[in-house]
């Protein structure tokens, strides 16, 4: 692939931001017209907003309001992340390609931000391929999935897609799955499920058969979801089955935070001990000779923050929310403290920086040659 003319291509059709644009607006008419509009559910939301600042590892999501307030207040910043996360593993030529269909899967996606900017990268690519006749770009075929057991995600990720797509042509929707994703807890996670089912034999009677269903990923995205040292030593297993069940060529993406917040909330820990888990030697069998290799990228540590356009267009959204809460008279369901950071976060002034780290791994397999008989 041509990354230098993708790239020229990508900053002449001002790409990312013209998406970024797009989809805030779309969230603001799901926020203002489908969430927001009544006052006892407003108030709801904006009472949610302490406990998604300050405590958003520790709550389960389930109810709508919270998903709401967490959507709100992380999901355009996110999936700024994710633009630029992508836009350099393209420019890395990291990312499958190809005319085969790419499975992707979404680990812990909440309001679904990773997914939205995985969608508008292969996208991008597609389109690129059909300007430039490029076969494997231009058959580009994208099916993503994802991993999610709050119901309050998930209702928001069923709801919130069909509104921003709809009335969207094909090229310009988001690749994002209208129903529920196929996984509902990342613990015991299983990647080749069986499921019973009724049938009728060939004498007329019902009996019940088993039908097995085997799920294999080109691209699997931990966006934002080992938090704690302990939860990833906790799903080693389910972490390592990731890659076992990988394609060849398969790339699994950990993204998180830098730095330590806290004595469990030790990101160096947690992506050393993802390299631990990952890189061990476990994934071979009898038939194929398989192993994870770590994928280095230089500068895997990024930043941004509020000051230029995308940063503007984040505060814009606050402002609108700002004022549907003014409506509602939803403000005095903050803490002092909470509000006034929301009420300046809207402001022109505003800024805060975000910084976040990713780490690659990349699945390799073969099968074995059988050994010659000599006898």
């Amino acid at each position: 692939m041509n990354v230098k003319a993708y790239r020229e291509w990508i900053e002449k059709e001002d790409f990312y931001y013209k998406r970024f644009d797009l989809l805030a607006s779309r969230l603001e008419n799901f926020i203002l017209n489908y969430r927001l509009t009544d006052s006892e559910f407003t108030c709801d939301v904006a009472s949610k907003f302490d406990s998604v600042l300050r405590s958003c590892d520790e709550i389960d999501y389930q109810e709508d309001s919270t998903a709401t307030a967490y959507g709100i207040l992380h999901f355009l910043p996110r999936f700024r992340r994710f633009q630029l996360t992508f836009g350099k593993l393209v420019d890395k030529q990291v990312l499958p390609l190809g005319a085969k269909q790419i499975n992707t899967l979404d680990i812990g996606t909440g309001p679904g931000p990773s997914i939205f900017a995985l969608s508008d990268t292969y996208n991008s690519l597609k389109v690129f391929g059909k300007l430039n006749s490029t076969n494997y770009l231009q058959g580009i075929n994208f099916l993503p999935d994802y991993v999610e057991r709050s119901y309050g995600f998930r209702n928001w990720l069923h709801h919130c897609t069909e509104v921003v797509n709809h009335g969207l042509g094909e090229e310009d929707c988001w690749k994002v799955p209208y129903h529920h994703g196929s996984f509902h807890d990342f613990d015991g996670i299983e990647f080749n499920p069986s499921y019973h089912y009724t049938d009728i034999d060939y004498d007329g009677d019902f009996v019940t058969r088993t039908r097995k269903i085997k799920h294999r990923f080109n691209v699997v995205v931990c966006s934002n979801f080992f938090t704690q040292v302990s939860q990833i030593e906790n799903q080693s297993i389910e972490l390592q089955n990731c890659m076992r069940f990988m394609r060849n060529n398969g790339k699994l993406i950990i993204s998180g935070g830098s730095g330590v917040a806290s004595k469990d909330k030790n990101y160096p820990e947690i992506y050393k001990k993802a390299k631990e888990i990952l890189l061990a030697n476990v994934y071979g069998n009898y038939k194929f000779y398989a192993k994870a290799n770590y994928v280095k990228i230089t500068k895997n540590k990024l930043a941004l923050d509020l000051r230029d356009r995308f940063g503007i267009r984040i505060k814009r959204f606050n402002k609108v929310v700002l004022d549907r809460f003014k409506e509602h008279n939803a403000l005095d369901n903050m803490p002092e403290n909470v509000r006034d950071l929301f009420v300046a976060s809207s402001s022109e002034e505003y800024n805060y920086e975000y910084k976040w780290e990713f780490h690659i791994f990349e699945k390799y397999a073969r099968i074995k040659r059988k050994k010659k008989n000599n006898a």
